[in-house]
């Protein structure tokens, strides 16, 4: 059934509209190739790069060049709309025909048993799949434009997704052999590509045809190599097929690393197959949870996007339901104050639970889950969460306090970041223990424990990367830099989904109020941010913007669920796309054009993006900045 619609195309190539224009080479309307007064034509202006709307009816005798909208975005703007802005573009303004049933493919890969030609066979499959959207249902003119594609990768070994892979492209469009090369060292730049190139294929309403341009070059690297999304499907769930919604969306905008906080306090809906009761006791339903097929499946399908799936087991906090399962299995308690009242006294909302960091219990269950999830995620990094950990619940558990009082310490601050981070520690040991040689680095929220003075020694640099939740101005950002941590960036003020809504325990609106913009994303600069810092406090080093590896958008989910997943991301996520892939000096008023024209592919691609603004913005661009 995958290719049915090109079956349905074939049968439909011989009926024509009868209003269908046959215009000559560059898809230029004028009283030469006149319009019939049923078709809106589109000019541009070339001193504003604009487009405007221009009634056929009383331009029947202009000389001007008249072209459909589409058309008129390609050859207008300066980057042909492409979304996210690549590094390098040249552009031929003129344009032919392809038919989309006779696409065919040349792949420089001679083991037809590797990884990379399982990758670029999918790869395949998902171009003509994609490339079909927004022409399904309609009646394409006949055509005999054929389209070649040919895809040559430098490095045949490296399909696995690391933080240091190469991701940049080079793609050539030539008119002579109508031919389409797309060159780049790894899978990931071929995928790059491939998504730059669906921008470019376009259909024309006019003369009814699928287009291309006759020529064109994009030479294309990100400006930086993490580029995220973070869904939280423990305090709601979300369907396998939002998730790969999901997956489709950060595809279309090159966005790389989908952060799946699979679990918290609120339920625990992965199957572990050592372990089923957790997700027994811990998920909403046993028809919301997450199976090792789903799993694998959900891995796959971002790979061959471009995409890695980054899992992240949240502790010692934000532990909850599913973890009661193993209460009477030992001694002393796995979890600590698991649902305790009140419980503004033991967590940030409810329900509350922290792991017990001194009952060895705690370690041979994660052990076990890490070696799980080693085996079902393709990850380079590894993510334990490790915020908001209060310390109300240690300093009243019997075993905790008279641990302390054995090793002569006292019940401050101090003594419970030092177990804090020997809880880290420990766990970091059950992970490289079942990754064997293969160590990954281990991501950590910023919390108490990294704004501690001895940072450096409860978390070393060389094995951990600090995820940054606070505001963007947090002096902790230049001191965590000054020490040698490579972060990324979600400070909240700029990069939490789900600031804006009402309260969801009290009243009022929710603390990260108000709504986050795609404009404030967009302007969301890692490197002025660094500047800023370094320029107030003096902390940051002059070689320090290396040690950013790029940001994330964070989805928490107390107020949000499948059904609302595409509308909170999109198009603030293609803001951030942008911004990561190109980080443009320009602002964002210059991108709100292709910001515009961008909506509407992902909509025309069954993504249900967020309206920004009027069509009428659409159509009479400049007027709405």
């Amino acid at each position: 059934m995958r290719h049915l619609w090109f079956w349905i195309f074939s049968c439909s190539l011989a009926l024509v509209k009868s209003s269908a224009i046959q215009p000559k080479d560059i898809y230029c309307y004028s009283h030469q190739h006149p319009l019939t007064p049923q078709d809106t034509a589109w000019k541009c202006d070339p001193k504003s790069k604009h487009c405007s709307k221009t009634i056929v009816e009383f331009e029947k005798n202009s000389t001007d060049c008249l072209t459909s909208f589409k058309v008129c975005q390609l050859i207008c703007d300066d980057y042909a709309s492409l979304w996210p802005k690549p590094s390098k573009l040249r552009f031929n303004k003129k344009f032919k025909p392809i038919d989309v049933g006779t696409i065919s493919f040349n792949t420089e890969v001679y083991n037809k048993n590797s990884e990379l030609w399982n990758l670029l066979e999918a790869l395949k499959h998902y171009f003509v799949d994609s490339v079909g959207y927004e022409f399904r249902g309609k009646h394409l003119s006949a055509t005999k434009g054929e389209l070649k594609i040919k895809f040559t990768v430098q490095d045949s070994t490296s399909s696995v997704f690391t933080n240091d892979i190469d991701e940049s492209y080079n793609l050539q469009i030539t008119s002579s052999n109508e031919s389409v090369t797309i060159e780049a060292k790894t899978y990931l730049g071929i995928h790059n590509g491939i998504e730059t190139l669906l921008q470019l294929i376009i259909y024309d309403n006019i003369s009814n045809k699928v287009l291309i341009s006759t020529a064109a070059s994009v030479t294309d690297k990100p400006a930086f190599t993490y580029r995220g999304i973070l869904l939280d499907t423990s305090r709601s769930y979300y369907s396998v097929k939002s998730i790969k919604k999901l997956l489709d969306g950060m595809a279309y905008n090159k966005l790389n690393t989908f952060h799946w906080h699979i679990t918290d306090s609120h339920s625990f809906p992965y199957v572990s197959k050592t372990y089923p009761k957790m997700s027994k006791y811990g998920s909403y339903s046993p028809s919301q949870v997450y199976s090792w097929y789903d799993i694998k499946d959900i891995v796959q399908y971002a790979k061959i996007r471009g995409i890695r799936v980054l899992p992240e087991i949240d502790t010692p906090s934000h532990v909850g339901e599913g973890w009661q399962s193993f209460q009477n299995q030992s001694s002393s308690p796995v979890i600590l104050c698991f649902n305790a009242e009140p419980w503004r006294h033991y967590c940030v909302e409810p329900p509350c639970g922290i792991l017990n960091p001194l009952n060895p219990k705690v370690y041979e269950i994660l052990k076990t889950i890490y070696g799980e999830f080693n085996e079902l995620f393709q990850s380079d990094l590894f993510h334990m969460g490790g915020d908001e950990v209060s310390f109300a619940c240690w300093n009243e558990t019997e075993s905790i306090t008279s641990w302390i009082h054995e090793m002569k310490r006292n019940r401050s601050e101090d003594t419970f970041i030092d177990l804090w981070a020997t809880f880290h520690d420990r766990a970091k040991a059950q992970l490289d223990a079942v990754t064997k040689g293969d160590k990954k680095k281990i991501v950590l929220w910023t919390s108490s424990l990294t704004e501690s003075k001895k940072v450096t020694k409860l978390l070393d640099p060389k094995h951990f990367i600090i995820q940054v939740w606070t505001k963007g101005d947090d002096k902790q950002i230049a001191k965590l830099l000054n020490e040698g941590y490579e972060l990324i960036l979600s400070n909240y003020d700029a990069l939490y989904l789900d600031c804006g809504f009402a309260a969801w325990i009290g009243e009022g609106n929710n603390w990260c109020s108000p709504y986050i913009g795609w404009q404030k994303i967009y302007e969301n600069r890692p490197y002025s941010l660094l500047n800023n810092l370094n320029a107030t406090y003096g902390l940051a080093r002059a070689d320090a913007s290396s040690q950013i590896l790029g940001a994330e958008a964070a989805l928490w989910s107390e107020q949000g669920d499948s059904s609302s997943l595409d509308s909170r991301v999109w198009p603030r996520g293609a803001a951030l796309a942008e911004r990561l892939w190109s980080n443009p000096d320009s602002k964002w008023s210059d991108a709100l054009n292709r910001l515009l024209y961008q909506r509407e592919r992902l909509v025309a691609r069954n993504i249900n993006c967020d309206q920004v603004a009027p069509t009428w913005c659409l159509q009479n661009q400049g007027h709405c900045k």
